[in-house]
């Protein structure tokens, strides 16, 4: 009787369908097991400590199910996983942290998530389209962002009634 009734709850597994688990085909399960639901990978970057693997399923999850993500929370080390994600729309994105773990990030490369509540990015700043935004935390690192380009980000977004300027240093 368990196994039938936490198999029928597809909100349940959307919710953990990425960030709790270090394997691939676990949260392959998982999703599966969500049906249509819009999916959540999210909760991996709101633990004091999570393994190095739970970033590396989350970077290899998110270009193939970017289309159902509303939440997603990405460690970006990798210049070329940003471009598997970032350029074009991600239409059902309303929450969104991203830790830049490298310097390196192409110009050619935007946020176009028209559904976005929430934005939080660590370490680089992208051009952002997202007209719902309401709230933006932006962590910079010495150097890693322009004023300008941080004052174009604020003048496109006519709803934030919340942000925060942080300064991180990098360990380098």
């Amino acid at each position: 009787r368990w196994r039938n009734l936490i198999l029928r709850m597809p909100r349940l597994w959307a919710k953990i369908a990425g960030g709790v688990f270090t394997h691939r085909d676990t949260c392959e399960t998982i999703i599966s097991r969500a049906g249509d639901i819009p999916l959540h990978f999210w909760t991996w970057h709101e633990q004091d400590w999570w393994p190095d693997e739970v970033e590396i399923v989350i970077r290899q999850l998110t270009p193939r199910y970017l289309y159902r993500l509303t939440r997603l929370a990405l460690s970006v080390a990798d210049p070329r996983d940003a471009e598997k994600i970032f350029g074009h729309p991600i239409p059902n994105l309303e929450y969104l942290h991203i830790h830049w773990m490298t310097r390196k990030i192409d110009g050619e490369l935007w946020i176009d998530t028209p559904n976005l509540y929430y934005l939080s990015t660590q370490g680089a700043l992208l051009p952002v389209r997202a007209p719902s935004l309401r709230e933006l935390s932006v962590t910079h690192c010495e150097g890693s962002i322009a004023l300008n380009d941080l004052l174009d980000v604020l003048a496109s977004l006519p709803l934030l009634e919340y942000f925060e300027l942080g300064c991180d240093y990098w360990d380098d």
